[in-house]
């Protein structure tokens, strides 16, 4: 299975990536809660989708960085993104009165309605805490990793979606052999 990681070609570099190093600012408050379950701040993320998980099918400038093994902190997507929708314009770095939002958001009758929409399922059954049910429904290992570093050398595919950026690439001494200019939608197809 590949791991994938998006970029901009600006910020790519033959070397080792940080998310602390990045600008995340819209997402400080959810970042600081998950630091308190993963251990660092600002993660970057890869996933086993080339979807817009990792922001590649909506912008050209974007490279798509592929993995063939991957080892970081697991976070299921969807219910990621329902507690990244909870917490975004949150103005706090307080991860206990964020730990008291993210288990409301579980534990109520909303979640029922909601859980529907984001197609997701969770179950307290036998948690005896919310990092527990963290543990068992969240924190899986299913389709993304949040990382605190990343190391672009270790890529084994480069995929761009157009010539002048390999040939970027290329200047930047990746691997040219490794680097393919492909379009989504022949992506999508693959």
């Amino acid at each position: 299975m590949m791991y994938y990681h998006a970029r901009p070609i600006e910020l790519c570099c033959r070397d080792k990536i940080y998310g602390k190093n990045e600008d995340q600012s819209l997402y400080r408050s959810a970042n600081f809660w998950l630091s308190k379950y993963s251990g660092f701040v600002n993660p970057l993320w890869v996933s086993n989708s080339r979807d817009a998980l990792c922001k590649y099918s909506n912008d050209s400038a974007h490279v798509l960085f592929g993995f063939s093994s991957m080892h970081g902190f697991p976070v299921s997507y969807k219910p990621w993104m329902y507690i990244l929708s909870r917490l975004l314009m949150l103005d706090t770095t307080d991860v206990n009165f964020m730990d008291g939002i993210v288990e409301d958001m579980f534990r109520s009758d909303l979640a029922d309605e909601v859980k529907n929409e984001w197609v997701f399922t969770y179950n307290w059954n036998g948690c005896v805490d919310l990092r527990h049910f963290l543990r068992k429904n969240i924190f899986v290992r299913t389709d993304q990793f949040a990382l605190e570093s990343l190391d672009l050398r270790q890529a084994a595919t480069i995929i761009c979606k157009e010539q002048v950026h390999r040939t970027v690439l290329v200047r930047k001494q990746f691997n040219p052999k490794i680097i393919k200019v492909s379009s989504y939608r022949t992506l999508r197809r693959a």
